[in-house]
């Protein structure tokens, strides 16, 4: 009598203790119907964007960005007038401390930065940025990339990334 009671006693400590609570998280969300067909200033929905050859001295100091050059999403076809936005995704090459892009290959201490059309950082994995409007139909989501010296840049060499995208109707 005494070890069931013991058992018992036991067996309801453990779970009160796993079903105690300091909160509710709810989380809410919409799938929206909205459609677009997705190109590039390159014309498909993958394209490369190429950055031009600078000098190390460009990056010479930790801070440093180099070679700013434009890029856009274009929107064509949208079956909805709303609000829109690209959100930029990437899990194995981003640095979590600043929001830019580790290069796959590429001289040490240089990264890629991406930024809304003025020049607004716009942070891989941190949320839809560049948000406009879709109007009669398509839109136009304009950013920019550059070099960015996380540490002074010193050595020279080609510079590859990649980072996923999509689209958002925030």
């Amino acid at each position: 009598m005494k070890k069931s009671l013991l058992v018992l006693l036991v067996a309801s400590s453990i779970s009160a203790s796993v079903m105690a609570a300091d909160g509710v998280i709810t989380f809410n969300g919409e799938i929206t119907a909205t459609t677009c067909d997705i190109t590039s200033d390159n014309g498909g929905k993958d394209f490369t964007v190429t950055l031009p050859k600078v000098s190390t001295t460009a990056l010479a100091n930790a801070g440093d960005i180099a070679g700013v050059t434009q890029f856009s999403l274009k929107l064509a076809n949208c079956t909805s007038n709303v609000a829109v936005a690209a959100s930029f995704e990437n899990t194995t090459s981003t640095d979590a401390s600043n929001g830019n892009l580790n290069p796959t290959t590429g001289p040490a201490g240089v990264q890629i930065r991406l930024a809304d059309s003025v020049g607004t950082q716009t942070k891989v994995n941190g949320g839809p940025a560049g948000q406009t409007n879709i109007v009669a139909g398509s839109a136009t989501l304009p950013f920019q990339a550059y070099y960015f010296a996380k540490t002074p840049v010193t050595n020279a060499g080609v510079v590859t990334a990649q980072v996923n995208y999509t689209i958002a109707y925030p």
